[in-house]
């Protein structure tokens, strides 16, 4: 028989929790290139053009497996100017990745107003919302 797991809501929350817990505190790169295969993989090639700081609690508690990140602290000024391709989050040691993502204006897990950084500029998160999917 065909592997077929199901988990319930209050899995599905818990487990958005204990993973977005692990960001508070923590850092949210942008990056232009190519995403890695994980974010356990080094960014090589790809160029940092802004780091975030995630606040304490990072989210807020999962409701149906969707949880909805705090206020961000803006990065004021842009390390490089490029276009955002995707980001990585990282514990509050800068160094241990827990997810990456995609950057962009729409249907992006990683919603920014715009289309390019411009190395000085000051980068603001719209919106980032994390989704542990869940049996319907």
């Amino acid at each position: 028989m065909p592997r077929n797991l199901r988990i319930s809501p209050d899995a599905a929350n818990l487990e958005a929790d204990a993973t977005c817990a692990l960001l508070d505190g923590g850092y949210l790169r942008i990056y232009d290139g190519e995403q890695p295969d994980s974010p356990a993989a080094a960014a090589r090639g790809q160029r940092l053009l802004a780091e975030l700081r995630f606040g304490t609690p990072a989210f807020k508690l999962a409701l149906e497996g969707r949880a909805n990140a705090n206020p961000i602290k803006p990065e004021p000024s842009a390390k490089a100017q490029g276009q955002p391709r995707w980001f990585r989050c990282l514990r509050a040691d800068g160094g241990t990745g827990v997810m990456d993502g995609s950057v962009g204006r729409e249907d992006s897990d990683l919603r920014l107003s715009v289309e390019v950084i411009v190395e000085g500029m000051e980068v603001h998160v719209d919106g980032f919302i994390y989704k542990r999917p869940m049996s319907k």
